[in-house]
């Protein structure tokens, strides 16, 4: 082969490589979004189950983090909250997550667990505390503190940003981004849980019966944390008025997983009071008191 052949095979060879390397190039932007979204999800899922974060995976969903408590002032008050950054990635999209209806609140481990590890995969995640919620309360105040925190890390981010809420939480989360005050700055919501009818809710924890669109009933064992939270958030109706603020705290500690508070105060209960609580907290009445 004369020169000039050997230069035009050069050429040929050059071209196809370059011409790989264009589409090896194309395909990995194309693919490489929903691949590193599925590794995400599989690593924090994973992470949710105690397990650690794969080492092939920790480039992209083991980010180190810096955490920081901060307070956002709000119309229903000072909320307390937790920033979690990134710490290569400063400028990450925002997610405001919501806790559920529980007393740990932004400290609960598993809240915690899942907001470090969407943190690790390059988010700022906002947890702000709900005061009344934490109390095991449903009040408007909450819908504020939720919009409140919506705003404020739209201004830290400078964008529009997400909003994630869990269990009871999820309906306070939906009516905060359909505030005309606060949807402009909300870019989804994504709620994981929530209910869109409380009587239907009350009905499956006295039957154990959901129907679902189809027509079809689905049936399952509630549990009896539900209709703990309920009764206590509406306590004058199923005790009476003269023992309520002394059945309260005794309610209060039970919600709060204190057997030895609660324990301690129900000593102090009357003969009388003891057992209005005993029926109050009975699952068969449960099923009653409800309706």
């Amino acid at each position: 082969m004369n020169a000039s052949g050997r230069s035009k095979h050069s050429s040929r060879i050059l071209l196809f490589v370059v011409v790989d390397l264009l589409l090896l190039f194309f395909l990995w932007h194309l693919f490489w979004p929903k691949t590193r979204a599925y590794l995400h999800a599989a690593a924090i899922l994973g992470q949710l189950n105690g397990e650690p974060v794969p080492r092939l995976l920790r480039p992209i969903a083991a980010m180190p983090l810096t955490t920081r408590t901060l307070t956002i002032p709000s119309s229903a008050g000072l909320v307390t909250a937790r920033l979690y950054t990134p710490v290569n990635r400063p400028n990450a999209p925002g997610l405001v997550l919501i806790p559920g209806v529980h007393y740990l609140g932004m400290d609960e481990p598993r809240l915690i667990t899942f907001a470090r590890s969407m943190a690790a995969c390059g988010l700022r995640v906002l947890t702000p505390e709900l005061p009344d919620s934490r109390d095991y309360r449903i009040q408007p105040s909450d819908v504020q503190a939720i919009g409140s925190s919506i705003q404020w890390l739209q201004h830290t981010t400078g964008r529009r940003v997400g909003l994630m809420s869990l269990s009871f939480s999820g309906g306070l989360a939906l009516m905060a981004a359909a505030e005309l005050l606060y949807s402009n700055d909300v870019s989804f919501v994504f709620s994981v849980g929530a209910h869109d009818d409380l009587y239907r809710v009350a009905t499956f924890y006295t039957t154990g019966a959901d129907p679902l669109p189809d027509g079809d009933i689905e049936r399952a064992t509630p549990n009896d944390y539900g209709p703990l939270v309920l009764e206590y958030e509406h306590l004058e109706d199923f005790a009476s008025p003269a023992d309520i603020e002394a059945i309260r705290p005794v309610f209060r500690a039970r919600l709060y997983e204190n057997a030895p508070l609660e324990a301690e105060l129900l000593a102090k209960l009357t003969n009388a009071q003891k057992a209005e609580y005993a029926r109050i907290i009975d699952t068969p009445h449960q099923d009653i008191a409800l309706f």
